[in-house]
């Protein structure tokens, strides 16, 4: 245990060093977004004091899209810092509908390699040396609405963001839903709060749920923090086979949860070309 927190101790004054005397980045506390979709100026701010922690952009004249089964990739890129990213990015997003991803960067011009997607939701925490950072949501169906958020982390000061899209399926409504959570903190008061935000967005949403990302919950206090959230919003832990998520401390970082979603199959296989795996998962609305 002592390792354990000396480690960490080690972890967040060495991380917080290092960006506090860098000159070249550039906090957002309000999250930077990247939107591009076909009826982009049809995109008005919605006012509403429920989620009121939240930008959000609706599109009254957004097409319904016919029910029928999907596919999602999510993954944590790592900045595209390892090798082999690209390779494997192509591969991954290959027939899906949505690809979530984390620590994605501006300099990877990711929606640029995949012109199927016609909906991009960027959403950027920080910017550093030119190369904006945050988490990336990619569809081929077209958005009705779109909500983003930050919450910066309170050692290191570097947002996490989260970003959400709707979407009318049938005669229902999805929610996607792409979480970075707080991770370098001595307490949970900042998860906390991130995890209060989310519900504050998932618990006015009647319809379908995913949720998905890198919940940073590597502890069993956090662990326990993002069960009690799942469980009052009605949501279900996807379960994958094969699992080879990455773990911190024995807790996997990555997730899926779900609510009026019927699951197919969900995966995830170990990968080279970043420090987390991804996950995949096939499912259709209930």
């Amino acid at each position: 245990m002592k390792k354990r927190t000396l480690f960490l101790v080690i972890t967040l004054l060495l991380g917080s060093a290092t960006m506090f005397l860098t000159k070249n980045l550039t906090l957002y506390q309000t999250p930077q977004v990247l939107f591009q979709h076909p009826q982009e100026q049809a995109f008005e701010k919605v006012k509403d004091k429920n989620i009121s922690r939240w930008q959000c952009y609706q599109n009254l004249r957004a097409e319904t899209v016919p029910m029928r089964e999907f596919r999602l990739l999510s993954w944590n890129i790592h900045k595209g810092a390892d090798n082999g990213w690209q390779r494997d990015l192509l591969n991954l997003a290959k027939n899906k509908q949505f690809v979530l991803l984390q620590e994605a960067t501006t300099l990877q011009h990711i929606p640029q390699t995949f012109p199927q997607f016609q909906t991009v939701l960027h959403t950027l925490a920080f910017q550093f040396r030119h190369q904006q950072t945050g988490v990336l949501n990619l569809s081929d169906l077209a958005a009705e609405r779109y909500c983003v958020n930050a919450q910066p982390e309170p050692w290191l000061r570097l947002p996490k963001v989260m970003a959400a899209m709707q979407f009318a399926v049938g005669t229902q409504s999805l929610l996607i839903v792409n979480v970075h959570l707080v991770n370098f903190e001595w307490k949970t008061t900042a998860y906390q709060y991130q995890l209060e935000t989310l519900k504050q967005l998932v618990e006015r949403h009647h319809g379908a749920v995913v949720l998905t990302g890198d919940f940073n919950a590597w502890s069993k206090n956090r662990t326990e923090q993002l069960q009690a959230l799942i469980r009052s919003l009605g949501l279900t832990a996807v379960h994958f086979s094969p699992d080879e998520r990455i773990k911190a401390f024995g807790y996997p970082l990555d997730n899926v949860f779900t609510r009026g979603i019927i699951v197919h199959s969900a995966q995830s296989k170990a990968l080279r070309s970043s420090d987390h795996n991804p996950v995949e998962l096939h499912f259709s609305l209930e």
